[in-house]
């Protein structure tokens, strides 16, 4: 989560505490998040794109499960 909010993107839902969750969804403010997952899924890293109720485009991953820690790296790596 850290990198990503590095990177300018803001985390939908707690980040610390007894509501933190395996599960991380993101947006960035102006980009374009149904390019960024149609890139990451030509290059088979597993996300899915969401909505939250005001219709902001989300990615969700869910690290503990669908994503390894080389994933999530390039990931990062791959986020303008």
């Amino acid at each position: 989560m850290a990198e990503l909010q590095a990177k300018g993107y803001e985390i939908a839902g707690p980040t610390e505490g007894v509501g933190l969750s395996g599960i991380v969804s993101c947006h960035g403010p102006g980009v374009d998040m149904a390019a960024i997952h149609a890139t990451l899924a030509a290059k088979n890293i597993v996300a899915s794109l969401r909505a939250s109720r005001d219709g902001t485009k989300l990615l969700r991953f869910s690290p503990r499960f669908y994503n390894t820690e080389a994933e999530l790296e390039r990931v990062v790596a791959l986020l303008p």
